[in-house]
């Protein structure tokens, strides 16, 4: 398993996630086809990413980040960022401040 901490720069608007994927085997050995799964709130929208290498993807209708690596060799380590906003979070608030006033 990969610990995933995300990370939220403005709790009511969005949503961060810094990666780190870093392979435990030796140097001379490569994974091939790696994916992995970050899972994400079901509200988020506005997706964008940032990756060292591979490819991501959003799945939304999974709530699911995937990120594909086809060669990923041993002792390495690559960075992933991705970015979402939260749509309803920030209408709740929205709604609080209306009643509010």
């Amino acid at each position: 398993p990969i610990p995933c901490v995300p990370w939220q720069s403005q709790p009511w608007l969005s949503l961060s996630y810094a990666i780190k994927a870093k392979s435990q085997f030796k140097q001379r050995s490569t994974a091939s086809n790696v994916e992995i799964h970050i899972p994400v709130p079901p509200d988020a929208d506005t997706p964008a990413f940032k990756a060292s290498i591979g490819t991501v993807t959003y799945a939304p209708e999974k709530d699911v980040l995937i990120w594909t690596i086809k060669q990923f060799p041993g002792a390495k380590e690559f960075m992933m960022r991705a970015h979402f906003g939260l749509p309803s979070i920030g209408g709740e608030l929205d709604d609080r401040s209306d009643t509010r006033a």
